[in-house]
């Protein structure tokens, strides 16, 4: 049976001050309530010495909810495993990425 994704939210790296939203300190960046806009959005802004790998801090993402976890993530790089650090529930790497410049 094929996996049943259902979106969830947008997230957007910003280095701009997250307005009115929660500072996740052992994560050390802050996001927006995703639920507050209708289309899911939820802008990141990350400490310099956050924990995160580059790939989060620089490309947005786009999340997704499933039934069947382990079916869902078979065959996928995953980056953050489910559960950890905490409030990530799982990243995967999409198959392919665009080469990124920083802008200047």
């Amino acid at each position: 049976m094929a996996t049943s994704y259902r979106y969830h939210h947008l997230g957007i790296p910003t280095a701009a001050d997250v307005a009115g939203g929660t500072y996740l300190p052992h994560l050390k960046m802050a996001v927006s309530d995703d639920t507050a806009t209708p289309y899911g959005i939820q802008w990141m802004r990350f400490d310099e010495d956050c924990p995160l790998p580059d790939l989060v801090k620089r490309v947005p993402h786009v999340a997704f909810e499933v039934d069947g976890l382990n079916a869902a993530i078979r065959g996928k790089k995953v980056i953050i495993q489910p559960g950890q650090p905490r409030s990530i529930r799982l990243l995967v790497k999409p198959d392919e990425i665009p080469r990124l410049k920083r802008p200047r």
